[in-house]
């Protein structure tokens, strides 16, 4: 994942003019703070770019690139705010983050991922459980392991797994388009052993698919997974009596 780049033509014109308003607002009061005038900075920042062409004879500065159309950059971008944010969830961070390009968020009216993550986490208090993140381990059919990967947050008693196609992770495909990876099954180690109620989520409604009931004997929960598109998520707890 980039820290800085931007995805399409509409970024790079933001980009340019927030970057002219910092120059103008932060870095060109510093200087003239330095040298004691405007003037002053304003040649002095002149002088630093001319240097910079002079020294090396160079005339032009990319400071990235692009590949793949504009459609494509957008199903990245898409992609990388649906991974981060769960990713995020299964790690102890006090809050998810925010996409950098939050306008992308806005415009395209996708705030559907985080309603989603909003009501799989509404409820949990992940407060002071001694919660640590770790890899799952995804098995099964070949041709679906292999695309397969789960991150989980979990104490002795309960846990949190996010199980993903790392290609839809990447870039997020089309609907028609996205494979249904099935036959598979997920085992999470460091359980206490006991009966446990197993939660299927679909992380872009934010709904539970299914319930399922599973002992752990050895300290190790192996759940067979129902077939899912790019990716899903469980929820692990003990099973209250009487259920």
């Amino acid at each position: 994942h980039e820290l800085f780049g931007s995805r399409s033509p509409a970024w790079h014109a933001i980009e340019r003019a927030n970057a002219t308003l910092l120059f103008l607002a932060v870095v060109l009061p510093v200087f003239g703070a330095a040298v004691r005038t405007w003037r002053g900075a304003w040649e002095f920042a002149r002088n630093m770019f001319r240097f910079r062409a002079k020294s090396f004879g160079l005339k032009h500065l990319a400071d990235h690139v692009e590949d793949g159309s504009p459609a494509e950059r957008l199903r990245r971008m898409e992609a990388d705010l649906h991974a981060g944010i769960w990713s995020a969830y299964m790690m102890n961070h006090a809050g998810t983050p925010l996409l950098w390009w939050f306008m992308f968020i806005d415009r395209h009216n996708k705030y559907g991922h985080y309603a989603a993550l909003a009501e799989y986490a509404r409820g949990e208090d992940r407060r002071n459980r001694n919660l640590e993140t770790v890899r799952a381990d995804v098995a099964g059919a070949p041709e679906a392991a292999r695309w397969a990967a789960a991150l989980a947050l979990r104490d002795r008693r309960s846990a949190y797994v996010w199980v993903h196609d790392v290609r839809a992770a990447v870039e997020m495909p089309d609907p028609a388009q996205q494979a249904e990876l099935d036959g598979l099954t997920v085992s999470l180690d460091g359980l206490t052993p006991g009966d446990y109620e197993v939660e299927f989520w679909d992380t872009y409604r934010g709904k539970v698919t299914g319930r399922r009931s599973e002992s752990v004997t050895t300290g190790t929960l192996t759940v067979r997974l129902p077939a899912f598109r790019n990716d899903m998520a469980l929820k692990v707890k003990p099973l209250r009596r009487g259920e």
